[in-house]
């Protein structure tokens, strides 16, 4: 598959870990300015939420393939609303092609339809 695949031989990240790096990609700004240090943190929505990205207004749909690990922020919704139960649900603005991990299948068919064998220990890894 890597032989097929696409080599980004500069790819830089703007934090580490990805939660942080998740949410500079989302908000367009460095880590120092959008202040998410740790994984699964709130997003604070004075930076813009995936509804209202640069692409949206380009007729782009931000579209989720694997999971965000995000959670709204919290002024922004009642106390008792769903979203802050989780930190796992799918940000409000975002469609949904195929999630991960409670949703391997569609995204493994997809995989082994173009002839890529399914990892052995994908279960391991993806679903713990």
């Amino acid at each position: 598959m890597a032989e097929r695949g696409t080599y980004f031989s500069r790819h830089f990240a703007q934090a580490a870990p990805c939660g942080p790096s998740r949410a500079s990609l989302l908000h367009r700004l460095y880590q120092m300015n959008h202040r998410v240090v740790g994984t699964a943190p709130p997003l604070d929505a004075r930076h813009g939420l995936p509804s209202r990205l640069p692409c949206g207004g380009l007729g782009y749909r931000p579209t989720l393939f694997g999971y965000t690990d995000q959670a709204v922020d919290p002024r922004t919704v009642p106390a008792d609303s769903p979203w802050l139960r989780t930190y796992e649900g799918v940000l409000p603005g975002f469609e949904v092609a195929v999630r991960l991990p409670k949703d391997p299948e569609p995204w493994l068919a997809w995989l082994e339809a173009r002839g890529h064998p399914r990892p052995a220990n994908f279960r391991d890894i993806y679903l713990r």
